[in-house]
């Protein structure tokens, strides 16, 4: 029998019906109607864990609530009856995993309830009365193996966390905790090797609602002529060698890996044939690697290969490229990067660990734009440290360089970087605080700056930035 035919011996659900041999994986962020969301893409963590689980003949119901109503998505999964829920999680979907677990258990008592991803990574402790195990870390090819274990157990998950038959020391970041919550399994959590990486199935896409993720995009992007742009994210590379102040390194670790160019072609294919003409480089360090970007560049501008017509872009450290490389990018439908400028006051950039300057960042902003690459640029105001006046200068310093693009955020110490450890210790960081707030001024911890002069005053920027834009367009410009 198949997995999905095989009916178990465990508890049966509110309804009385046994659960079924499948893997329920979730994507637990709703959008908010009114919000300012500035970018939705396809969750590519749960397409990928879909994609493994699948090539081991396990069946799996992905549950992406972007565009859903919470009731509606209680019904699909108490509906499908899944042995096994799967929930990722990050610091702003906390609150979301927490209501759709405490809903789904008792509907479903005899469904094994795991978690994932960012968060649990680095604060596993946060879900410990919402989910029975707690994965941090990568997960490879050997969750598979611990999914059909499950599916074998008769017995309930009491006795499944006590069976001799499952090697739980052999589980990378496993977390369990017991009733009382300490903390009574805790295996180091792993990035996948290399060897492993390299072989990763393309992500699965099936199973998300494009026409939905693609009129979000319509009236919000071009391709860089004018033609609407229906964009999505992919992924090439993972890790990171810098360690920026503000970023969670437990997460991505430190060795850079690489995804083979073919695997990376067959998925640009693949995302072509469902409607998208416009890819998002997900990755932080894509311009890194001079070489693996010159043949990425180069497969694209082959038209023999098929990609004619995908614009792309990516992000980029502000340190300039060769200039031939540039010309290449822009050849090979690069639109627009995206730069980490951070800060305009060195003192700052500093302190945030960035190891780039202002005048490296300048010339690679010059760099890009003289190649009819758009530029964008990321900025944190208010960081521990800083005064009104280094504030004052990075908006000063944004306002002189040209950008097509730039979005201003307040610090949000995400678990496992260096600035939430030290926020930790000068003053605790609240864990059960709202995190759901987008893309608003909102501190959550306590601040030397108020939340309304920063909030005014960033939007003063984006004023004065939009009328300098609307100043410098042609009438063809404004026609697009």
């Amino acid at each position: 029998m198949t997995g999905e035919q095989r009916e178990t011996n465990g508890q049966g659900d509110a309804t009385g019906n046994s659960p079924r041999d499948i893997m329920t994986l979730v994507y637990p962020y709703f959008k908010t109607p009114g919000s300012r969301t500035q970018m939705l893409f396809n969750p590519l963590g749960i397409a990928l864990l879909a994609a493994i689980l699948r090539n081991h003949g396990i069946t799996v119901q992905v549950v992406d609530c972007t565009f859903k109503e919470f009731d509606e998505v209680i019904e699909e999964i108490s509906a499908a009856r899944p042995r096994i829920i799967g929930f990722y999680t990050m610091i702003t979907m906390t609150r979301n995993v927490r209501r759709l677990a405490k809903v789904l258990r008792a509907m479903l008592p005899g469904t094994l309830f795991t978690c994932g991803g960012p968060l649990a990574s680095v604060h596993p402790g946060i879900f410990k009365d919402t989910c029975d195990l707690i994965f941090r870390g990568e997960i490879g090819d050997w969750f598979a193996g611990f999914v059909s274990g499950w599916f074998q157990h008769e017995g309930d998950v009491t006795s499944f966390l006590e069976s001799p038959a499952i090697d739980w020391d052999s589980l990378a970041g496993l977390v369990v905790f017991s009733p009382d919550g300490s903390m009574i399994v805790d295996n180091a959590p792993m990035h996948i090797p290399d060897t492993e990486f390299n072989h990763l199935p393309v992500p699965d896409r099936d199973d998300f609602d494009h026409e939905s993720y693609q009129a979000f995009w319509l009236d919000k992007a071009d391709c860089g002529n004018g033609d609407p742009a229906t964009v999505t994210s992919i992924f090439m590379t993972a890790g990171c060698p810098f360690s920026c102040d503000f970023c969670s390194k437990p997460i991505f670790g430190n060795a850079v890996r690489f995804r083979t160019l073919q695997s990376i072609l067959n998925e640009i294919r693949y995302i072509q044939s469902l409607g998208y003409n416009y890819l998002w480089i997900s990755d932080d360090i894509l311009t890194l690697d001079l070489n693996f970007l010159e043949s990425f560049c180069m497969h694209l501008v082959e038209a023999e290969r098929g990609m004619a017509g995908i614009s792309w872009s990516c992000l980029s450290r502000a340190t300039p490229l060769p200039t031939d490389l540039v010309a290449l990018m822009k050849q090979a439908g690069c639109d627009k990067v995206y730069l980490g400028l951070e800060s305009g006051n060195e003192r700052i950039l500093e302190i945030m660990n960035k190891r780039i300057n202002l005048d490296e960042a300048r010339t690679t902003v010059r760099l890009f734009k003289e190649h009819g690459i758009k530029v964008a640029g990321f900025f944190i105001v208010g960081y521990p440290g800083e005064t009104k006046k280094t504030i004052e200068d990075t908006f000063i310093y944004a306002s002189s360089l040209n950008l097509d693009e730039v979005s201003f955020n307040v610090p949000f110490p995400i678990p496992g970087s260096k600035l939430y450890e030290r926020l930790q210790r000068a003053s605790p960081v609240d864990m059960n605080e709202e995190w759901t707030i987008e893309n608003q001024v909102h501190f959550i911890y306590d601040s030397d700056f108020s939340e309304d002069w920063l909030q005014a005053r960033i939007e003063r920027f984006y004023r004065d930035f939009d009328k300098d834009k609307l100043s410098k367009q042609t009438p063809l410009d404004a026609v697009h």
